[in-house]
């Protein structure tokens, strides 16, 4: 886990919604018909429609696989030489005196970008869900507001994560 408190609470947030949203899908199998609405037009009716174990395994791996492969990045990037990472004043940030230090922000990045993705998974999985049991549309008001949130979240992520990447002034205080 990475060294800060937050990043444990990020941490520990994102293996608890994992656990939901595949918890879910276990819930949500026996209920789900054999032909699953997997894509919605933008009226929220159904268009699109997968095999129930397969719409199944796709959610599990948006639920799991997407984040844990953020995270994943996130551990392998210490491997990568520097002209491969690509952040703001790269030669200042990756210099060898403050390379572990940035390569840590970057991983705590990742890993708050992977809670998004996972929380936004399982609000998709179950709105999915609910118009599956109901044979009916997918409720784009909730749809929509999940999607809102969700990248309300990445830019603020992003953001914040961005104003960390300025280079500080000569007299210590950042541009």
């Amino acid at each position: 886990m990475a060294g800060s408190t937050c990043d444990r609470i990020v941490y520990c947030i994102l293996i608890l919604s994992i656990a939901i949203g595949l918890s879910l899908q276990v819930i949500y199998w026996p209920h789900l018909p054999l032909r699953v609405a997997t894509h919605f037009g933008g009226n929220g009716q159904p268009d699109g429609w997968m095999e129930k174990s397969n719409a199944t395994i796709m959610q599990c791996m948006l639920q799991a696989f997407m984040p844990i492969f953020f995270i994943g990045i996130g551990w392998v990037l210490p491997r990568f030489p520097n002209s491969m990472i690509n952040v703001p004043h790269r030669e200042y940030w990756l210099a060898p005196e403050r390379r572990a230090e940035s390569l840590g922000k970057m991983k705590s990045m990742l890993s708050q970008f992977a809670l998004c993705l996972s929380l936004f998974a399982t609000v998709i999985g179950h709105l999915t869900y609910r118009a599956n049991l109901t044979n009916g549309p997918l409720d784009l008001r909730l749809f929509l507001t999940a999607m809102g949130l969700f990248f309300v979240s990445i830019a603020i992520v992003l953001g914040v994560n961005l104003w960390k990447w300025r280079l500080p002034r000569a007299d210590g205080v950042r541009k």
